[in-house]
Order: C-alpha cells, then sequence, then structure tokens
C-alpha cells in the first residue's frame, strides 16, 4: 500500500513537471513585432501597379516579418521627377 502511494505521489509530480514546462514552452511562442509607424503615406498597391518589385527598392525583398524602410535616397532616385509636387514627396526630400 505505501509503496502505492509513493507510485501515485511520484505520478503527481511528475504530470506537475510536465505541466510546467508545457506551459512556460508555450508562453516563449515568439510573437510577431509590430510593424513600425509609417513616417510617410505610402501606397504599395500604386508602386505595384507602375511595375515596381519588391527588391527594386527593400533591401530584403522577400515579403516577411521583418521587411525594412528603403532608403531615402532610393526613393528620390525616382521621386526626382515623379510627384514633386505632392507634400509627402516634398517632406520625403527633407529627410
Amino acid at each position: 500500500m505505501i509503496q502505492s502511494a509513493n507510485y501515485k505521489l511520484i505520478a503527481v509530480k511528475l504530470a506537475l513537471v510536465v505541466g510546467v514546462i508545457v506551459i512556460g514552452l508555450a508562453a516563449h511562442v515568439p510573437q510577431t513585432p509590430a510593424p513600425p509607424e509609417q513616417p510617410l503615406p505610402f501606397s504599395h498597391k500604386l508602386h505595384v501597379a507602375q511595375g515596381l518589385k519588391c527588391q527594386g527598392c527593400h533591401v530584403n525583398p522577400e515579403p516577411g516579418d521583418l521587411m525594412t524602410f528603403p532608403a531615402t535616397t532610393k526613393c528620390m532616385s525616382c521621386h526626382n521627377d515623379v510627384a514633386v509636387e505632392k507634400s509627402a514627396i516634398k517632406k520625403l526630400a527633407e529627410y
């Protein structure tokens, strides 16, 4: 009888340890970071419709969680001549 109680106690302790490990692993699931705030109004739809490809502007062209902003000089290589009258482009030129 004592031996049976010891096995039950060991089983309960083991179940608790396994439960704590599972909960701990579930709590450490990587979360997708919030995207950075867009400093200027921008439409990917408009730029893609113009025939631009992701890799033409972005250093990391594969769509994903960690896309970066293109360098201002990259944007201005077109916007020195395109849509220069728009306030957003004027603000971009100040960067």
